[in-house]
């Protein structure tokens, strides 16, 4: 038997991965900060083997836009928010910010916003009067309560993207950005095409059924050789 049914197993677990990623990214058109995931082939291969592919973030500004809601944030430029849930460290680019029970400056997922002293503390009574500057100085009123923790990375790439809008730094280096700006009342909109997405999604479903076609086809055709050989 030769390698025929290998390859096509492979291009249908390529397929199939490739499906994840585009529902992934459709999912995500209006999550606010979400970079568009790529796939891209890594290695080239002889005839007869199955191209090695690997999956990408391209974090390109997406566009920003005002939204008049105050407590929307979005980032000018490469930086990043550090936010903290259970201890686990994550940075996010847009989104909602909100006051939990304990008066913590949090994401609308309930992650806390790290200042450079850590934790926001919000005065009680004091959650409408938030205002943050582009350098990310954080005032209730006439007072100030803290300067955001604003980040970047030299290999944004390599983060893990945790789901929605949020990124692991694994072992990635993370240096304080002092060039981008925090918009308050503007969202970074997802850099996903729902057109494209869309589009791409629906050629690679049906690529995805010509292959399992053919696989039944081409197993029929060994199963009656191996009968007819007996």
């Amino acid at each position: 038997m030769d390698n025929t049914l290998y390859l096509l197993a492979g291009s249908m677990d390529s397929a199939a991965q490739n499906q994840q990623r585009l529902a992934k990214n459709l999912s995500n058109t209006s999550s606010p900060g979400f970079k568009e995931v790529f796939t891209r082939v890594e290695s080239e291969t002889s005839s007869g083997e199955i191209p090695y592919s690997q999956n990408f973030l391209s974090f390109s500004q997406g566009s920003v836009v005002s939204d008049e809601d105050p407590h929307s944030f979005a980032i000018s430029g490469d930086g990043f928010i550090e936010v903290v849930k259970d201890d686990e460290v994550a940075y996010v680019r847009s989104g909602y910010l909100y006051v939990n029970n304990n008066n913590e400056l949090t994401t609308s997922e309930g992650r806390v916003v790290q200042g450079i002293d850590g934790a926001i503390i919000v005065p009680q009574g004091q959650q409408a009067q938030i205002k943050i500057s582009e350098e990310g100085v954080i005032q209730a009123g006439e007072r100030e309560l803290g300067t955001l923790k604003l980040m970047q990375f030299s290999e944004p790439h390599k983060l893990i993207n945790e789901g929605g809008t949020f990124w692991n730094p694994a072992k990635v280096e993370a240096n304080v950005d002092k060039d981008s700006r925090v918009l308050q009342g503007h969202i970074e909109k997802s850099t996903v095409n729902n057109f494209t997405s869309m589009k791409d999604l629906v050629a690679n479903m049906r690529y995805f059924e010509t292959i399992n076609k053919v696989t039944q086809t081409v197993d029929r055709s060994w199963q009656n050789l191996l009968q007819n050989g007996r």
